[in-house]
């Protein structure tokens, strides 16, 4: 058995890895999947427009935190490099 042999089967390998990885969202999916398949499309339609803002509202609030780390750095560096 080479390396490449056993660092497989201690760490399996790509696929293996990826499918582990993947397979929580996965088992998600289909748990919700039910429920989802139940809806009209009307809906389907509101529950993606709801699903759209929850997201917009989720990048606003990082957007804002990257712009106060932004300032802060900023703000850092300038009185380190000028004083």
């Amino acid at each position: 058995m080479g390396f490449n042999e056993f660092m497989t089967k201690l760490f399996g390998n790509k696929s293996q890895r990826d499918l582990k990885e993947i397979t929580p969202y996965v088992d998600k999916i289909k748990a919700v999947y039910p429920s989802i398949q139940k809806l009209s499309n009307d809906e389907l339609r509101a529950k993606t427009d709801e699903i759209k803002q929850r997201i917009q509202d989720y990048v606003a609030d990082e957007r804002a935190k990257l712009k106060r780390w932004k300032w802060c750095w900023k703000r850092y560096f300038q009185k380190s490099f000028l004083s």
